[in-house]
């Protein structure tokens, strides 16, 4: 077999910094050695994909990958059935922040007073309807004697004595099934919705990778952890 003259990084002879056709000057170039062509040290430094790799290092690198796939997967968008058909939302974590707000605000509102009769109400109260719907005036004036017919639609004005209401909503960005992206108007319910969907999708992902995590420690050979994906 074909002797292969190297000088190693340093006198424990671990990994090889160089090679030469011949003995060098010890002087100039410390830690040398001769090595067989074969030996592993050689084909690290020339290719270290030429060192097969061992079921650990095999099982290491398959539960990062699939560590990063679990969070790519987190952030890639998710579907939510809130708006009544599928839409599309964002999941980057600036969006997972922006959505806790809503629903934190959506929250507070579900929380104002209740509505009641012939008082002076201020643009920009929010009250709450006898089914817990929270409301937002939008002009100022004295409620009637009775509740109006509280509107379901986004946008819809009421009439209530001198005073004017509509539905509380909040605009969160999202696509329909067409793929056009839009600042969507939802519903205290319909935000609230959006934001349990969010975390259905983000423990699903993660149940996921638990589970691929636990096919890979018990994968007995490369090539089996090597099979375990993402997708």
């Amino acid at each position: 077999m074909p002797t292969v003259y190297v000088q190693f990084t340093d006198s424990t002879q671990v990994a090889v910094k160089a090679v030469f056709g011949c003995p060098q000057d010890t002087s100039v170039y410390p830690n040398q050695g001769a090595l067989e062509s074969t030996d592993a040290r050689y084909l690290q430094f020339l290719d270290p994909s030429l060192i097969p790799m061992t079921l650990a290092q095999a099982q290491a690198a398959q539960l990062a990958a699939l560590s990063a796939a679990c969070a790519a997967a987190i952030v890639g968008g998710f579907a939510s059935l809130a708006l009544g058909a599928t839409h599309t939302y964002p999941s980057k974590i600036t969006d997972q922040q922006n959505l806790a707000s809503s629903v934190l605000d959506s929250v507070m509102a579900k929380a104002s007073p209740g509505w009641a009769a012939s008082t002076q109400y201020d643009a920009g109260t929010i009250r709450v309807s006898s089914t817990g719907v929270p409301y937002k005036c939008v002009s100022a004036g004295t409620s009637g004697a009775a509740a109006p017919a509280w509107p379901t639609a986004p946008g819809t004005i009421v009439n209530d004595g001198t005073a004017q209401w509509q539905l509380w909503t909040t605009p969160f960005w999202c696509a329909d099934a067409g793929g056009n992206w839009a600042w969507t108007d939802h519903s205290a319910d319909q935000i609230q919705t959006v934001g349990r969907d969010i975390k259905a999708a983000i423990l699903a992902c993660q149940a996921k990778n638990a589970q691929l995590a636990a096919q890979v420690a018990a994968a007995t050979t490369v090539a089996a952890v090597q099979a375990i994906t993402w997708n």
